[in-house]
């Protein structure tokens, strides 16, 4: 009985060694990461906007600055870590 039970959390604990030792997902994931800001002015402090997805920032990016969008100047940027 004590070594059915030894047997099965040894296996367990090697199984779960096994699994995380497995290399980890390799699929793109769907989500964004990140949020767009704007400001009105070169001086005005930056402002979320949830609303606009990274195709949208990059839109209004093209709009208004022609710039690179993940880089924090000009008017909008997409802000990677959405501190």
């Amino acid at each position: 009985m004590k070594m059915g039970w030894a047997a099965l959390v040894g296996g367990l604990s090697i199984g779960g060694i096994a699994l995380s030792m497995l290399p980890p997902c390799t699929t793109v994931l769907m989500a964004q990461a990140g949020c767009c800001k704007v400001r009105s002015a070169l001086n005005a402090t930056w402002i979320v906007r949830p609303d606009l997805t990274l195709g949208a920032c990059r839109d209004l990016n093209a709009q208004r600055d022609r710039d690179d969008p993940f880089e924090e100047k000009g008017f909008v940027w997409w802000d990677r870590s959405c501190r």
